[in-house]
């Protein structure tokens, strides 16, 4: 009995350690995964229950912030001396209020996201086919990979242009619709909708890479907020759309009416949205969600699915060919997503200087791009800083050439990690 316990314990160890890498592709796949079964629950929802769009919209806002704040209060709970938050993302430390720069960057990608989700019920509600301008959403991964390339102000790597191309194209091609495109629903995609996708996204990195403390502050508050402000812009705006105030009571007597499969549906996007943000603080933007596109694959399965118990939801039937277009877009998505997984590289670089040059060469070495975190240390060598880059050729062209020009410096030690480890 005794040695069950501590093999139990023992493997227990084993699952909350995980290699920092795989972590990373954990929290954005199955991020991926929970947004398809949203987009499921969406459509039965839709399709069942309250096919109204405003309806629809507003009333999952209503019942999202009354769950969201629950969650909130739920989560800061201790339960065997720890948070139950904790279990979720180890950074929850309770409940926090967003002040200074947190405030500003959580309503500004409540804003976006607010922006985003009316144009995206505006293109349900107006367009005769919205299927076929919704797939060029998945140029927000392009979005994204701009968005990298100007916070870090360097060209992209060759492997990860070919790479996020193929989950881009794949994704259009996975989605393709035989239904004819609208000039200005496509105008509202690319525009409002992308851009406000990726502002919430932008936004919520730049709250993740903000400390709190000696940490950084979480994946939980900073969704339950980001939520909060996004439904109190959307609740304001969309009676102004459809110029009817009384849209605001009928939707809130459905969000009653229905509460159950609406917090049903808020629950999965809550877990959706913080693996999102969590893999937002281990990764690029355009990285994270291109591995969180496998969504638009496994919505497939998850739509035959609801169109078989479910007669109202009428799911296209597709000749031969457009099945295998289909197919050549689902290969090109994996082969870009692993491509992607495959191209970033993380080096520790150990550094000797000259005596009393430590704290001025710190400093230098804090501004090169690509570098993460630089510590002074007793030993044989003074320094060692973290590289993290998307290409091993780029680390050196960036890094090396860099500490080499740097004064002070007498030699240095190049480590390439092969495997890491993160406790989750």
């Amino acid at each position: 009995m005794l040695l069950r316990k501590k093999w139990l314990r023992e493997r227990y160890k084993l699952l909350v350690i995980l290699r920092r890498r795989h972590l990373f592709y954990v929290l954005s796949i199955f991020s991926g995964v929970l947004s398809a079964v949203v987009v499921a629950l969406d459509i039965w929802i839709s399709a069942t229950m309250i096919q109204n769009p405003a309806f629809f919209g507003l009333s999952l806002f209503f019942i999202g912030t009354i769950l969201h704040i629950s969650l909130l209060l739920l989560l800061s709970i201790d339960f065997k001396e720890r948070r139950i938050g904790e279990f979720i993302d180890p950074l929850f430390r309770g409940i926090i209020i967003p002040k200074g720069e947190l405030l500003k960057y959580l309503f500004l990608a409540g804003l976006s996201n607010a922006i985003a989700s009316i144009s995206y019920f505006v293109i349900i509600a107006e367009l005769p086919d919205p299927s076929a301008v919704i797939p060029f959403t998945n140029l927000i991964t392009g979005y994204l990979l701009i968005g990298d390339l100007l916070i870090e102000k360097e060209r992209p790597a060759i492997i990860e242009i070919q790479s996020i191309f193929m989950v881009v194209f794949g994704a259009l091609l996975v989605n393709l619709s035989g239904g004819e495109i609208d000039l200005i629903g496509l105008i509202l995609v690319l525009g409002p909708l992308n851009l406000g996708s990726f502002g919430y996204i932008f936004f919520q990195k730049k709250a993740r890479s903000l400390k709190n403390g000696t940490s950084y502050y979480d994946s939980i508050n900073l969704r339950v907020w980001s939520l909060i402000f996004t439904s109190a812009i959307f609740i304001v705006t969309m009676p102004l759309i459809v110029r009817s105030i009384s849209i605001i009571v009928e939707s809130f007597k459905v969000a009653l009416r229905f509460y159950l499969p609406l917090a049903l549906d808020m629950l999965v996007t809550f877990f959706a949205y913080v693996l999102y943000i969590r893999a937002l603080g281990l990764g690029k933007m355009s990285i994270v969600n291109a591995l969180s596109s496998i969504s638009v694959v496994i919505s497939i399965p998850l739509t035959i699915i609801l169109s078989i118990f479910i007669p109202s939801i009428y799911f296209l039937q597709i000749d031969l060919v457009t099945l295998l277009i289909k197919l050549i877009g689902i290969i090109l998505m994996f082969i870009g997503i692993v491509s992607l997984s495959l191209s970033e590289v993380t080096a520790y670089i150990f550094i000797k200087v000259r005596k009393r040059k430590s704290m001025d060469i710190l400093k230098e070495l804090l501004r090169i791009d690509g570098i993460e975190y630089a510590s002074a240390t007793a030993g044989r060598y003074d320094l060692i800083v973290r590289v993290r880059l998307r290409t091993l050729g780029k680390a050196y062209e960036k890094i090396v050439d860099k500490l080499s020009k740097i004064n002070g410096i007498e030699d240095f030690i190049w480590l390439s990690t092969l495997k890491e480890w993160e406790r989750i």
